[in-house]
């Protein structure tokens, strides 16, 4: 029944197994007694029947170094003998507090114990030797001194960007210097101004930029900004677009305020905002707005443009850095360490606009209308 049993339920490779976990074994973290206990069992499974000198050359081969090392200098006859020697020399160097437990019990250890002698770093007996832990021992490489550490946000030295106290951004130009931008303490100090548009009756464009003029909901969700600004002390309109590569003034605005225009140094020819076909763009004007306590010049091309007196584009925002806001409409920009934000008008302020520049172009036309006929009579 037994050798019907092995051949069902024991592979062919049992016996072999046993063996090579024979020839492995080692105490590791184990205690003297468990380790003999296992290569005991493990014997008697295997059906092994070693000689006592075997036996112990066995044992003594699977201990730990620093066990072995003191056993090797006893006296001992049998494995008893052996074993208890064993468990006495564990005792003691538990009690000592510096017991040291291999997990690799092979010829590797000796060939690192040369490797960090000769690097100058204390091998694992002369540790143990010394009465240190082995926990204390650190392979990592020597600490950077925290001079040599540079920061790349305001390339301050003796930090990480990611610890700077400042919050400062860097970054370099074109032309190779490094500006920054401001830091948080900075932007605290700084004062946010907000600016409505301005009131008042509109100087008069040629042509409305619709035919919508009933009253419109007051969302920004379809509105580009509009706004009024202050020209020669004349309220006109002002539209911001950054899909415009360039900013534009009304020839019409120029010719009422009598604008002065200089050559433009690149002319170019445009189609857009007007009816009048393919135009050459050869003037510019430098015009200074103002929208409460915002002032600047901003250079224009003159374009006879029917939809606004003042279109910013593109080089007004990179200019002023300004940005917009989707959905409040509003933009903001920094000048003069006060942070400026503009107001749109709501749909209906515009519509109402519309209406009023409307009003004053039919009374224009009517004006003109009658001094004709006052000419011819």
């Amino acid at each position: 029944m037994k050798r019907i049993m092995r051949k069902r339920y024991i592979p062919a490779s049992y016996n072999r197994d046993l063996q090579l976990k024979l020839q492995r074994m080692t105490q590791g973290n184990k205690s003297v007694e468990e380790y003999f206990k296992e290569m005991e069992v493990t014997m008697i499974r295997a059906g092994m029947n070693e000689e006592n000198e075997a036996i112990m050359a066995r044992f003594l081969n699977g201990l730990n170094y620093d066990i072995r090392d003191v056993v090797e200098l006893q006296e001992y006859v049998d494995i008893e003998d052996l074993l208890h020697k064993a468990n006495q020399v564990e005792q003691q160097l538990k009690r000592k507090g510096i017991m040291r437990r291999s997990y690799n019990n092979n010829n590797n250890s000796n060939w690192k114990d040369k490797v960090m002698k000769d690097k100058g770093v204390p091998s694992s007996s002369a540790m143990s030797s010394s009465g240190k832990s082995s926990n204390r021992y650190n392979n990592s490489p020597p600490k950077r001194k925290t001079s040599d550490v540079k920061c790349f946000k305001c390339l301050g030295r003796g930090h990480y960007a990611a610890e700077c106290p400042t919050k400062k951004t860097m970054y370099m130009l074109s032309n190779g210097q490094i500006d920054s931008e401001p830091s948080s303490e900075e932007e605290k100090e700084e004062v946010e101004v907000e600016l409505d548009a301005l009131e008042g009756d509109l100087l008069m464009i040629q042509r409305l930029m619709g035919s919508k003029m009933q009253a419109l909901d007051q969302t920004q969700r379809e509105n580009i900004f509009h706004t009024r600004c202050s020209i020669q002390g004349k309220i006109c309109s002002l539209i911001v677009d950054g899909g415009s590569c360039t900013n534009v003034a009304s020839s019409r605005l120029v010719t009422k305020l009598n604008l002065e225009t200089k050559p433009h140094p690149r002319p170019y020819k445009l189609q857009w905002l007007s009816e009048d076909g393919e135009m050459t763009v050869s003037k510019q004007v430098e015009v200074n707005l103002s929208i409460g306590q915002y002032n600047d010049n901003v250079l224009c091309d003159v374009v006879p443009m029917e939809a606004t007196h003042i279109l910013l584009g593109r080089p007004w925002q990179f200019d002023t850095k300004a940005i917009h806001d989707g959905f409040t409409n509003k933009i903001s920009f920094m000048q003069n360490n006060k942070k400026i934000i503009l107001k749109p008008l709501s749909p209906r302020e515009v519509c109402e606009d519309q209406i009023k520049l409307r009003e004053k172009r039919v009374q224009e036309k009517r004006e003109m209308s009658e001094k004709r006929d006052e000419s011819k009579i």
